[in-house]
């Protein structure tokens, strides 16, 4: 490869992977904010479902299913803050 070439090839991948990072913290931010807001949403039904566990067929199934998914979802949610601080 001549040295033109190579300099070139060079700025191209270079700015290739500039631009796809640029993609993937679009993305993470996309993830994150999705996240958050099932966060928000997760809460409120626990909430709602408390009270019923005990006397409500299937409240404590959803209840239990729900509670797991706001773990995954902290799990995500920590992820994702911690690659955009990177």
């Amino acid at each position: 490869m001549k040295p033109n070439n190579f300099a070139a090839e060079a700025a191209r991948l270079l700015g290739s992977a500039q631009a796809m990072s640029v993609k993937t913290e679009a993305a993470e931010k996309k993830i994150l904010q999705a996240a958050i807001a099932r966060d928000k949403v997760v809460r409120a039904r626990l909430e709602e479902l408390r009270p019923l566990v005990l006397v409500q067929p299937g409240a404590s199934h959803e209840y239990q299913v729900l509670t797991l998914e706001l773990r995954r979802l902290a799990l995500v949610i920590e992820m994702a803050r911690k690659h955009l601080k990177d």
